[in-house]
């Protein structure tokens, strides 16, 4: 396993200082014979079952942690990159095309930008992310990524309906560093169109997001030319909801890190960051938007 390691963090540019924290933290749990049964369990369980219990990964991720002191943001990492060798094997199985598994492992390495930006450990903090990913339920297609889930809303327009229990393709919005313009999302959409035209033979497709990029707020704050208000022109959002005043959960995805309440120490250096520091220093609502278009 350590050789697909030092593969797979060459193949994906890991940054040299995080390459050396996870072979060393590798080493560490193979050399720890507890550890590494442990280790191999979960490496055995995932072959056996994709399906399986991911809380339980998790907690056992954190026992390796505590056996080795390790942090379990990296043992959490570590443990799926290793799994993503079995994860490239199922897409094999599939008939999935392997850019498609390379383009949702990418993820991981966002999550550890996020995560040393956010946390300054090298590692993800948040790992129940990806069961969609193991349990191959959550692909990434272009530059977003897409799972199916039931609705939860009622929704019509020009003859088309939607009930609770409707599927409908999920966005999210992962944040690759690379441009979010409108030809790449279109790219995007027509990808997932493709992909899950089999499930959406017999009923309507339509694409869905909840996200605070789609907060009618946010005509107010962003300028004319972003991305973002482009992204919300997309869809048709029928629902907002407003957080509490002096709130912002969704900080760490704006800022790189948590809000603790006080804008002043918020980084402003990008034109979004500006535009949400000042929101949140002249006392405006933030908020969240749920949006859906039929393909």
């Amino acid at each position: 396993m350590l050789s697909y390691l030092n593969h797979f963090l060459t193949e994906f540019e890991y940054p040299k200082e995080d390459v050396e924290t996870l072979q060393s933290a590798y080493l560490l749990i193979d050399g720890e014979s507890v550890s590494r049964e442990t280790l191999l369990g979960l490496f055995g369980t995932y072959r056996e079952n994709i399906n399986c219990d991911y809380t339980d990964i998790v907690t056992k991720c954190d026992d390796i942690a505590v056996r080795i002191g390790l942090d379990p943001y990296t043992v959490y990492l570590l443990t799926f990159i290793c799994l993503s060798k079995q994860l490239k094997e199922n897409y094999r199985l599939r008939g999935i095309d392997e850019d498609i598994w390379k383009n949702g492992m990418y993820d991981l390495k966002y999550k550890l930008l996020e995560c040393k930006k956010a946390k300054g450990i090298c590692g993800i903090f948040v790992p129940a992310w990806y069961k969609g990913f193991f349990n191959m339920t959550r692909f990434a297609l272009g530059r977003l990524q897409f799972e199916i889930k039931p609705f939860g809303h009622t929704y019509e327009k020009n003859g088309k309906s939607l009930t609770e229990d409707s599927p409908v393709i999920n966005i999210h919005i992962p944040q690759t560093g690379t441009s979010f313009d409108k030809g790449s999302r279109l790219d995007a959409y027509q990808k997932a169109r493709a992909f899950f035209a089999d499930e959406f033979a017999d009923k309507p497709m339509a694409f869905f997001c909840h996200s605070w990029m789609l907060y009618e707020g946010n005509r107010d704050i962003l300028k004319e030319g972003s991305n973002i208000l482009s992204f919300m022109d997309d869809f048709d959002i029928f629902k907002t909801e407003t957080v509490a005043k002096g709130r912002c959960p969704f900080a760490w995805l704006i800022f790189g890190t948590e809000y603790a309440g006080d804008p002043d120490a918020l980084p402003e250096s990008s034109s979004l960051q500006r535009a949400y520091k000042d929101r949140l220093k002249n006392g405006g609502d933030l908020g969240r938007g749920y949006g859906v278009f039929f393909a």
